[in-house]
């Protein structure tokens, strides 16, 4: 994508300069944007197909704890999921008393993972949890949405 660069840098210039800048924004026409190329290597690709053939398998939204284990530990031999990713995915669910039993705690039944996981993150913000323990929570759960996304590919 290009963007009209005179513009921009005329607006950094006053900037630096401490000068007020116009408050038009900084816009991109169609004639002046060029398409965006991204290109993956053939074992990238071989990977993302290895991923989608997994995740074919799998229903992230009607899927049981001990499911989302055996998902990650496939991933994880396929090469597919870091060693962090899949302990990520692994960790046991959090044992607060503020939250206990506001969510499954059968192992083997299917709910939506996802949901879950969102539900419980919102309780953990609003008790104030630590932020390294929130940070995994919105990792797992990028991830999750990754995946799912895979699967519905």
């Amino acid at each position: 994508m290009q963007i009209s660069s005179v513009n921009y840098y005329e607006k950094i210039s006053i900037l630096q300069q401490n000068k007020p800048v116009h408050a038009e924004p900084l816009t991109v026409n169609k004639s002046q944007a060029s398409e965006d190329l991204f290109t993956l290597s053939p074992m990238a690709k071989n990977k993302m197909e290895d991923a989608r053939q997994i995740m074919s398998r799998y229903d992230i939204k009607h899927m049981s704890f001990n499911g989302l284990g055996e998902m990650s530990s496939e991933l994880r031999e396929a090469d597919l999921m870091t060693d962090q990713e899949w302990l990520m995915m692994n960790t046991p669910r959090d044992h607060n008393p503020s939250i206990q039993g506001m969510f499954t705690t059968d192992m083997n039944k299917p709910v939506d993972i996802i949901s879950t996981f969102e539900s419980e993150l919102d309780a953990k913000k609003r008790l104030g949890q630590d932020r390294k323990l929130l940070t995994i929570g919105e990792n797992r759960l990028s991830l999750l949405r990754f995946l799912d996304s895979l699967s519905s590919s």
